[in-house]
């Protein structure tokens, strides 16, 4: 019932976001990928999203909208639908079903599922995911599959030469961080429940400033190419996690991106296979870069 049910709060990339979920729900067995992110209501960092989880049996009749995309992964099917005022958003696996209907800047999210269901926890890591990838755009950040070290401080950030089928679905361990540019001078990079486990971002919480963003290309010889621009966007944009046949999200994504690129080096990193990548982009980024 609507009347006992609680509030649970989680930080990621220094935002707050909200789910309202019946009180006799275990949200650390629920949820387990987002136990280490728990915080409390009054903890610092901007409110990002509220998200209210319904049972399923009382789903409103569906809003006619547009598809805007549509994807299945490893059994988990995945349908993304423009309607009026927002979003709503079908996920099905293994039999189950759980929908999300979200305002146009998913900051009022509700979820309807069978929490009792087997694939619940992944059909609501996955609609979660959507709404916290694409509510992350308003804030001046954005999701994308990359691995990143840390070195002296920074963390260098390295991006898929080939892009991910469906980068908005983000798996769990599918390598998915938080870049995010903040002081309008900096950007910073964050794990994410969807990072690979041991990613070298999750050490203590921390968030690092970037000092670099790269594509690898195999090559005999070492050389750091920056870019600018459409260029820029080539590099950064096939591993973000943007439903890009959605003129408003794709737009956010833009603004995203250009703020990126100004602050910190993004550019392709040729090298030969087996060199230390995270030390050759350290030392042919560093030029452009403030040191802390």
């Amino acid at each position: 019932m609507r009347s006992n049910m609680v509030n649970r709060c989680f930080c990621v990339a220094d935002l707050v976001f909200t789910l309202r979920l019946p009180g006799q729900v275990a949200v650390d067995s629920l949820l387990p990928l987002f136990r280490p992110f728990r915080c409390a209501a009054s903890a610092p960092g901007g409110r990002l999203f509220r998200c209210t989880v319904l049972p399923a049996a009382a789903l409103p009749e569906g809003v006619a909208g547009h598809l805007a995309d549509e994807v299945s992964a490893a059994g988990l099917r995945m349908a993304f639908y423009a309607v009026p005022g927002g979003y709503r958003v079908e996920a099905a696996a293994g039999g189950a079903g759980a929908t999300l209907l979200a305002d146009d800047g998913f900051a009022d999210v509700r979820l309807w599922a069978d929490l009792s269901a087997p694939q619940a926890s992944r059909l609501l890591t996955a609609l979660l995911g959507v709404a916290w990838s694409q509510a992350l755009l308003r804030r001046g950040g954005v999701a994308v599959r990359a691995w990143a070290e840390v070195r002296q401080g920074r963390a260098y950030v390295f991006v898929p030469e080939v892009a991910p089928a469906a980068p908005w679905l983000l798996q769990p361990d599918g390598g998915t961080l938080a870049l995010r540019v903040v002081d309008d001078d900096m950007a910073l990079a964050y794990a994410t429940p969807w990072s690979h486990a041991g990613c070298p971002l999750s050490v203590g919480g921390c968030s690092f400033p970037v000092g670099g963003v790269a594509r690898l290309c195999p090559s005999s010889s070492v050389r750091f190419r920056r870019q600018g621009g459409v260029d820029a966007f080539a590099v950064l944009y096939p591993g973000c996690a943007v439903v890009g046949q959605d003129d408003e999200l794709r737009n956010r994504l833009y603004d995203v991106l250009a703020r990126l690129a100004s602050v910190v080096p993004v550019g392709t990193l040729h090298c030969p296979p087996g060199l230390d990548a995270v030390r050759l982009l350290r030392q042919e980024a560093a030029p452009c870069m403030t040191e802390p």
